[in-house]
């Protein structure tokens, strides 16, 4: 957790409030400070492992406690006498001991006991007896309450705090609140406190959970729409069942013979509440953290409380917290208490029933906002005839330039129009993911419990059909080309839909022709409102005449219009002095480029320094650069080459300076290089920065029409200089492997405009290599093959460049295996004729030479040269990172041919040799780590080693999402194989979990083929569960089966194997007519495909019978038996 220490934390009302509740329970409430103690510790082991004696306290880390009947004495100890918790649990498990010890045996003594240990623990904290509850400290940071119950009215609560609010303070002391938060009605005498000698009994009755207070009391606090990053509720252990009758099984909990027994425990049970705020906050994972040791603490009151045994209850805290479930929730917890990420708001968290899903809102309403009448006219007009006509859903499509106002208008009449609909629904439209994201949280929160776990079918269906009511949705910054929105459209009889784009082309989506908007050119009156107010010039009559002439030489065009009048607020420029200054840079371009005067000026003011930069950029992609590529280019003074295939041009020296002196003016680029650059692109509002969650790294982003203007007014002559700069600076960044996933995106961009300017070929090289990594096989081979074409004009096909060259092209030959293995066959050759034939490179081609002939089968192939490649690596004179990774990789290969052989034990040694020394290489989260360890499991699976199996599945599975991605490929087979263990171990409710929303991943990422091996296997664990959930298997089956039909044919041996387990589920369900239908169908496609009758057909015809003898059908089914 390293990365807390370089986050870059929120300011004041930004950060994530951090909430903690603490049950009552007696003394089994040290079992939350135990908890606590866990969770301290593991903050000061990954914040400050070199101070290991460091002392953190619990109040500096949350915001807000709450507590109830204990919890409530454990939150005086925390928030009041700031005690941390190794202190509050040791003074706890003394006052325990005190106050149920063996000479204490009447509610007046236990009651005069504590109130002496209370005073006892204020003297050694060095406070006064009478020392009072409430903080006097604006400045502390964190905030505490007791919940109590008044003697007047048992089905009501009281808080005390501990800060000042809107309630006039009580006055209490800590003794008195303390007497209070105790005062179990069977134990303890009521407190009597306050000046007013107020009466109250501990709320450990019917309020021993105090979250929802907690919640309640935040929002009256902090303001509705102040973020939450964690709610932290600690428990006094699970209860257990509560039985009234006995049960047949003498191992059972027995009944309670005691009705009042019966009736305190039934009150005091605190998990239905957790149970309830666990469900509504289901939908916001890493919000809501219960802590409650779930087994040992059944029935065992009197022996925490009379007899004392916190070494038990410490015991089994630390083997519930050793458990998978619990260890992933507390690192989840830490993780959030740390980053201070916000979840969601409290507003959200208090709404009745739970916010079921974040539900994104519409964008702001920029100041400012130029009414387009003519345009807004249409719109409000077609609003009227929705009432009229409830045929169809109204599409309104608005196109245009970037800036002209799309989302401003679409936002403004969503705003205005809130009255004639039952929901406003705004969709981000950058993707078909966005759009199906935003539509699955929109039907959630909006169609309660029933749609909690919608899909994007679902949320389709559940708009498209009405259920919603009258619905807008609002679908903004539709851009890609390629997106078929048609689809996604929930185009029903009821409401209307807004789309914006730069699209023209979107238009045709529109229900009728005039509600396609196009927003092109302002009209005069409009254009001279944007400048006046951007400008914020005062709206004389001169003013607005001089803003006439410059919206006229500026063809009206919105987004020229706004860089005009930002530029003249930001410069102080009269509207005069803009257009003089305009005139002399525009040089009469036409058309759209009449926004590039309006840029100019602004570029102008920046200097050759800043326009250098942008014309850098424009050769990039024009989102999302990260400017940790310029740090990581710049700590080799932008030279060094990954490949050295042949020499560099002259232009090559020539952008390096061109580099040095964009981005190292002083001598080298440091924090504040990147500062004065940040602040002087965010001034000239050319471009804006955003900052990655989590990180301290900045991304740059441009405006696609300032990207282009940064293009067209790049001297043509210097084009080929700026792109072997921009090609330079990516080549000497993706050396950080970690860095390379952001920059595919630029490197797209590059290898595009290699028709600008042709790419050298060692660059090609690079960029080839990095697609191979990501995973971008057909790309990467498409580069390569023009990096070997050119090589083959220079060289002889034997020279050692193209032992290289084949090394790297051969992995991307994922079908043409044989051609793959020519490949390597022909780098070996080369390297053992230059280099030797014990030379590393020779032996690591002979690797990646076994490791194809694995993937085709050749195994004894792939045996004999993996011991001829490690008898060379022994030989080796001296031994270095290198060699050690090519150990590692030769025992991989190994591993994985025994396994093929069938050879588990000698699979499981080299595969354990293999998995160590990689993670002793590399990064533990790195995918050659991930995937050995997941091969190993494999193994351990086939040697009945299933619990290995299953605790390295799970490891790899938790690492994987968070470094790799849920939708990379070792994700989705770590996926896959801990299903199958669960499976094979009967856990087939865990398989489920896993499976359930792995299919739409599998779909996303492999197609309808692959996703229905995955619906297969959880058909099978659905056919497992006892009882059989047959009807969701069925639903599934036919889903499956439709997937084959479609991709294999209705004849392929697997949809007909489908299709007779599908009539086996009939069976079970007793549906006779339903297994007739399908077999009948597998019997027709047998006939048609086979032409001839065989056994097979015979025994399904006989499966039909059955089915008709089970309907009565007693002469077809003696026939079909004949």
């Amino acid at each position: 957790m390293e990365e807390y220490e370089n986050m870059v934390m929120p300011d004041g009302d930004e950060r994530g409030l951090r909430l903690a509740s603490f049950d009552g329970g007696g003394s089994r409430v040290s079992a939350q400070l135990f908890t606590l103690c866990h969770i301290m510790h593991r903050i000061r082991f990954e914040r400050y492992r070199a101070e290991p004696d460091r002392v953190l306290l619990p109040c500096d880390y949350f915001d807000m406690m709450a507590g109830a009947d204990f919890g409530g004495l454990v939150v005086i100890m925390l928030v009041v006498l700031r005690m941390s918790a190794e202190e509050a649990r040791d003074s706890f498990l003394k006052i325990c001991a005190e106050i149920y010890g063996p000479e204490i045996s009447s509610k007046e003594k236990r009651t005069a006991k504590l109130r002496e240990c209370v005073e006892d623990l204020l003297e050694e904290r060095g406070h006064p007896p009478n020392y009072p509850l409430l903080i006097n400290d604006p400045q502390a940071s964190c905030h505490g309450f007791i919940v109590v119950t008044p003697t007047a009215d048992a089905r009501s609560t009281h808080k005390m705090l501990t800060y000042l609010s809107t309630s006039p303070p009580e006055g209490l002391s800590v003794v008195e609140a303390a007497m209070a938060t105790c005062a179990a009605q069977t134990q303890f005498l009521p407190a009597t406190v306050g000046p007013f000698r107020r009466q109250y009994f501990s709320a450990g009755l019917g309020f021993a959970n105090p979250t929802r207070e907690l919640l309640s009391e935040a929002l009256s606090l902090f303001t509705n729409d102040r973020y939450v990053s964690a709610i932290v509720s600690f428990g006094s252990g699970h209860p257990g069942v509560l039985p009234l009758v006995p049960h047949p099984s003498s191992s059972h909990r027995q009944p309670y013979s005691d009705p009042l027994r019966f009736l305190q425990d039934l009150l005091e049970d605190c998990e239905r509440t957790s149970q309830e705020i666990l469900r509504e906050t289901s939908h916001l994972p890493g919000i809501y953290f219960r802590f409650s040791v779930e087994q040992g603490f059944q029935g065992r009151r009197e022996d925490f409380e009379q007899r004392g045994e916190f070494g038990t209850i410490a015991s089994l805290v630390d083997a519930y917290l050793e458990t998978h479930d619990a260890g992933v929730r507390l690192k989840t917890c830490v993780s959030q208490i740390c980053s201070r990420e916000g979840v969601t708001t409290l507003e959200r968290l208090n709404q009745v029933g739970g916010d079921y899903e974040f539900e994104r809102e519409l964008p702001p309403l920029t100041s400012p906002f130029i009414m387009r009448q003519e345009p807004w006219s249409r719109m409000w007009n077609e609003l009227g005839s929705i009432h009229d006509d409830q045929t169809s859903t109204r599409v309104i499509v608005i196109t245009g330039l970037p800036g002209a106002g799309k989302t401003w208008l679409a936002t403004r009449f969503a705003q205005d129009s809130r009255g004639f609909f039952s929901h406003v629904c705004f969709i981000g439209g950058q993707s078909e993911a966005s759009i199906k994201q935003d539509l699955v949280q929109h039907a959630r929160s909006k169609g309660g419990m029933m749609l909690s776990q919608a899909t994007a079918k679902d949320a389709l269906a559940f708009f498209r059909s009405g259920r919603a009511g009258r619905c807008l949705l609002f679908y903004d910054n539709v851009d890609k080309g390629d997106l078929d929105l048609v689809k996604l459209l929930p185009l029903g009889q009821y409401g209307m839909v807004i789309v914006t784009s730069r699209d023209r082309l979107k238009g045709e989506l529109a229900s009728e022709p005039h509600l396609h908007i196009e927003l092109d050119m302002m009209t005069e009156e409009e254009s001279i409102e944007t400048i006046i107010q951007t400008s914020r010039l005062p709206g004389s009559t001169g003013n607005r005449r001089a803003a006439r002439r410059v919206a006229q030489e500026l063809g009206c065009l919105p987004v020229a219009l706004a860089q005009a009048g930002t530029a003249m607020f930001r410069y102080g420029y009269s509207a005069e002095r803009y257009l003089e200054l305009y005139r002399t840079r525009r040089d009469g371009i036409p058309g759209e480029d009449k926004a590039y005067g309006a840029f100019d000026i602004s570029g102008q003011r920046l200097g050759r320094q800043y326009m250098d930069f942008f014309h850098l950029m424009a050769f990039m992609h024009h989102s999302s650069f990260p400017m940790e590529a310029i740090s990581l280019a710049a700590e080799s003074n932008f030279e060094g080459e990954l490949f050295r295939f042949t020499p560099r041009e002259p232009i090559h020296q020539e952008a390096l300076e061109l580099l040095r002196s964009i981005f190292c003016r002083t001598g080298q680029w440091n924090d504040r290089s990147q500062s004065q650059m940040v602040a002087a692109l965010q001034n000239c509002s050319l471009g804006s920065f955003t900052l990655a969650p989590g990180s301290q790294s900045l991304f740059f982003r441009m405006h696609p029409l300032i990207h282009k203007w940064a293009m067209d007014r790049m001297p043509v002559h210097r084009r080929s200089l700026f792109k072997e700069a921009a090609t330079r600076l990516i080549s000497c960044a993706v050396k950080d492997v970690s860095i390379r996933p952001r920059l595919l995106s630029h490197i797209d961009s590059l290898l595009w405009y290699s028709a600008v300017a042709p790419m050298h070929v060692n660059d090609r090289a690079v960029f080839g290599k990095v697609l191979r990594k990501a995973g971008r096989l057909e790309d990467a081979q498409g580069v390569w093959v023009t990096v070997r074409d050119e090589l083959a004009s220079r060289w002889d096909r034997g020279h050692v460049v193209f032992a290289q060259v084949n090394l790297e092209m051969a992995p991307t030959l994922q079908t043409e295996l044989e051609h793959r293995r020519a490949l390597v066959q022909e780098a070996v050759i080369i390297y053992s004729t230059t280099h030797g034939k014990h030379a590393l490179v020779t032996l690591r081609a002979k690797r990646s030479l076994a490791e194809t002939c694995q993937l085709i089968g050749d195994l004894e192939m792939a045996s004999e040269l993996l011991n001829d490649v490690l008898k060379g690596m022994n030989q080796q004179e001296v031994e270095t990172r290198e060699t050690r990774l090519e150990t590692a990789r030769l025992l991989r290969i190994g591993a994985s041919v025994g396994f093929q052989l069938g050879d588990y034990d000698r699979a499981r040694g080299l595969g354990e040799k293999a998995y160590e020394s990689l993670s002793e290489e590399l990064p533990r989260d790195y995918r050659e780590v991930l995937q050995a360890a997941a091969e190993l499991a494999l193994t351990y699976g086939r040697l009945g080693r299933h619990a290995d199996a299953r605790r390295i599945q799970q490891e790899v599975l938790e690492t994987a999402k968070v470094s790799l991605g849920e939708s990379d490929e070792v994700t989705l087979k770590a996926t896959i194989a801990l299903a199958e263990t669960y499976f094979s171990a009967e856990q087939y409710t865990e398989a489920a979990h896993l499976l359930e929303p792995a299919i739409t991943l599998f779909q996303e990422v492999y197609g309808d083929v692959e996703a229905a091996d995955t619906m297969i296997l959880l058909v099978k664990v659905y056919m497992s569960q006892s009882p059989p959930r047959l009807s969701i298997a069925i639903d599934l089956q036919q889903r499956v089966i439709r997937i084959l039909k479609e991709n294999l044919g209705e004849s392929h041996d697997l949809t007909l194997r489908e299709m007779g387990y599908l009539a086996l589920f009939y069976e079970k369900q007793r549906l006779p007519e339903k297994v007739e239908r399908v077999l009948q169908e597998v019997v027709d496609i047998h006939h048609r495909r086979d032409q001839k009758p065989s056994f097979e057909v015979y025994q399904l015809m006989r499966r039909i019978a059955t089915a008709q003898f089970y309907q009565k059908r007693y002469e077809d089914a003696m026939c079909l038996e004949v």
